[in-house]
């Protein structure tokens, strides 16, 4: 039957059929109405048999020949607003008395999207069965402690917009943050979808780049994501915003530079200077300290490696060359995965 479903939805997608109803009215389509993804939510009227679980097209045009092949399941459209999405996400953080919440939300964007593996199984990522974060194992994975925070916040948006994958929430969000932190603003892309199950269906930790990671394995991790050094630099860079936490990440509470709740260049300004010291009183955590600011040895590394030092240098320099780098490299990581196959039409956010 599932197939058969799926037969369906493909017919109804090549004959380009039916358009979208208002935002929020449900019921026979009658006007063109373009609101970018739509969610079609069968339900069967056999009610002996298991209920299908929603479907997601990424289209413009609500298929009215879906109805017509899918004989024996009512159909639901339900819209979504991105621009509306985004201003709860907006007003949220606003409201929020935390104000690492910010850039907490933008570390849950950054590791639900940096386990993909094409070659992997599973594939991992944010764009197909993403945020699997929501269950375990991966959401006790040591280096996403904390992120619950970020999910239970972005899981009250989500709420108000239940035709909407956690996925594309979370990803917005770390846009949002992102920008309302001081930095780029990024187009958005929607379409993802969530999967379903933890277990065996979520990545493996290790597909994550480490806190002591050498030079070498910052370049193997990054390159498995498609991305080169400036890219990688880049995107390490938005350590600039937020701190360190001893119940989180073991490393007591600290901050990369003197601005953590601004998304400016300065962590590539801080290290470059020279008041560091190595730190390795906890020997299980060792990293390099001045006074009330940190860098991990993952962090060091751009400082060493003569390649990564160069970009970091220029970084410290242009903080507008470090922006629309950084904004290039993470919708990049956001949408690892996505082809033109899978999402002929692209509609973003702007």
């Amino acid at each position: 039957q599932s197939v058969n479903m799926k037969r369906a939805f493909l017919t109804a997608v090549a004959t380009l059929i039916g358009v979208l109803p208002p935002l929020g009215e449900t019921g026979p389509i009658t006007a063109p109405h373009r609101l970018g993804t739509v969610r079609l939510v069968p339900t069967r009227l056999d009610t002996h048999r298991p209920k299908q679980r929603p479907l997601t097209l990424n289209s413009d045009l609500v298929l009215e020949s879906a109805r017509q092949n899918l004989p024996g399941v009512a159909l639901t459209v339900q819209a979504i607003d991105w621009a509306v999405v985004r201003e709860d996400i907006v007003q949220m953080l606003e409201r929020s008395s935390d104000d690492t919440l910010a850039p907490t939300m933008l570390r849950l964007a950054w590791h639900a999207s940096g386990t993909f593996d094409g070659d992997g199984d599973p594939v991992g990522g944010i764009v197909h069965h993403g945020a699997t974060m929501r269950f375990e194992p991966e959401a006790g994975y040591e280096d996403n402690r904390g992120l619950q925070v970020a999910r239970e916040a972005l899981a009250e948006v989500r709420g108000r917009h239940p035709a909407a994958s956690h996925a594309d929430i979370w990803v917005l969000g770390g846009y949002v943050a992102v920008e309302r932190l001081g930095g780029p603003h990024i187009a958005f892309r929607h379409g993802r979808t969530d999967g379903e199950a933890g277990g065996i269906h979520c990545p493996p930790e290790s597909r994550l780049p480490h806190w002591n990671a050498s030079g070498d394995s910052l370049r193997d991790t990054f390159g498995r994501l498609g991305f080169g050094d400036r890219e990688l630099v880049a995107l390490i860079g938005a350590h600039t915003v937020g701190h360190t936490r001893p119940e989180r990440s073991g490393f007591p509470y600290m901050q990369w530079d003197g601005t953590p709740k601004k998304f400016d260049n300065e962590f590539f300004d801080f290290l470059l200077q020279d008041w560091w010291v190595f730190d390795d009183e906890d020997p299980e955590h060792p990293y390099y300290r001045n006074r009330s600011w940190i860098m991990l040895l993952s962090d060091w590394e751009l400082r060493e490696d003569g390649a990564f030092r160069r970009i970091v240098e220029e970084f410290a320099r242009d903080q507008d060359a470090w922006h629309a780098e950084f904004a290039t490299a993470f919708k990049k990581l956001t949408e690892l995965g996505w082809t033109l196959e899978d999402s002929p039409e692209t509609y973003t956010l702007e």
